[in-house]
């Protein structure tokens, strides 16, 4: 029997955001280039779009790191290394574990939207929300490492593409 993700309001959000144009490629550069965490970040634009953050980000980034670190990087690190297995010997066979891996790593990254709040508010128009996120994306880059163009940069890219228009 296949496990399924775990149902909130702020996975359903992330698998929407995710979806949209440019987002998916533009959350996995941030997460490879400066070691973000993606469900994080969507969280952020979740709660953006409510219209605020029901907790500070470094809590946010606190509650979600033991999973992220324990679980969901490993997953991940694991099923690369499995699909860069499977492309260099042409097996299907890898290409299949690499997929279950895959399914994994999605169930654990559901398991993140556990760990923060959710958010509360009424919900605000995307220009209202685009400003939200990108300043609490900001906030968070600025906890990757010191302050640099990149995290004006990523900030503004992310809240843009989650939040077009």
């Amino acid at each position: 029997m296949e496990q399924t993700p775990i149902a909130s309001p702020l996975w359903d959000f992330a698998l929407a955001a995710y979806a949209q144009p440019g987002v998916a490629q533009l959350c996995l550069d941030i997460q490879d280039r400066h070691g973000a965490n993606v469900m994080l970040m969507l969280h952020l634009c979740h709660c953006a779009r409510a219209g605020g953050l029901p907790e500070s980000v470094a809590d946010a980034a606190l509650r979600m790191e033991p999973l992220e670190r324990h679980l969901v990087s490993p997953l991940r690190h694991a099923r690369r290394a499995l699909s860069g297995a499977a492309s260099a010997l042409g097996s299907e066979t890898l290409r299949a574990a690499a997929r279950q891996l895959q399914r994994a790593e999605l169930a654990a990254e559901s398991l993140q939207c556990l760990r923060v709040d959710a958010p509360v508010g009424r919900g605000v128009d995307a220009a209202a929300a685009r400003a939200v996120a990108e300043q609490a994306l900001g906030e968070y880059f600025l906890l990757l490492g010191p302050a640099s163009d990149w995290q004006r940069h990523c900030a503004a890219s992310m809240a843009a593409a989650v939040f077009p228009g």
